[in-house]
């Protein structure tokens, strides 16, 4: 299992190969609550593992893989670094999709988006550790905005849902990521 992800993971993570779409790259700036990126995860993540600092820091990349009048659609990777106590503590793997609306924008990847991620926060390698939480995805709803037609920022609600063995929890994040947005090559 674990080579499969690792698998997609090389395929979505270097898209440079598939730069006849749309892509993005972006960095999750510290959101409101900490949750999604930066210092307040809400419970550990490995089990027997209480540590007294946590910190994500999460990239995504966004491909345009679907264009249909206003709409398009995307695929997503969201690769994170998990840091707990000032040790690298797991790389984790994030998979989804967003749905944008488009109308009046340029870009085929801005204006109102919904994005879903099945996959989130999977832990890729953990050095031994066991994940605390039986599985977890998210869903966002938000805006994104692309200036000059290389810089994209995104506002963004993102809602986890958390099971544990059979408790399930959801939390709430708000936050703005930062990025490079890149057209698809023209043939010449």
């Amino acid at each position: 299992m674990k080579k499969r992800l690792a698998l997609i993971l090389l395929f979505v993570s270097f898209p440079m190969a598939a730069y006849t779409f749309d892509f993005s790259v972006q960095y999750y700036v510290p959101t409101l609550f900490g949750i999604s990126s930066g210092p307040a995860a809400t419970i550990t993540r490995f089990q027997n593992n209480d540590s007294e600092s946590r910190f994500l820091i999460p990239f995504e990349v966004k491909v345009a893989a679907l264009s249909f009048h206003d709409f398009t659609l995307s695929g997503n990777a969201i690769t994170s670094f998990f840091i707990e106590d000032d040790i690298f503590s797991s790389f984790n793997l994030s998979v989804g999709a967003s749905l944008f609306y488009n109308r009046g924008n340029a870009a085929k990847m801005s204006g109102l988006f919904i994005s879903l991620y099945p996959l989130y926060e999977y832990p890729l390698f953990a050095f031994g550790k066991e994940p605390g939480l039986t599985w977890k995805m998210a869903a966002d709803i938000g805006y994104s905005l692309v200036l000059f037609n290389l810089l994209q920022l995104n506002i963004f609600s993102r809602y986890m849902f958390i099971w544990r063995g059979e408790e399930f929890g959801i939390a709430p994040d708000v936050g703005i990521t930062i990025g490079v947005h890149l057209p698809r090559r023209t043939q010449r």
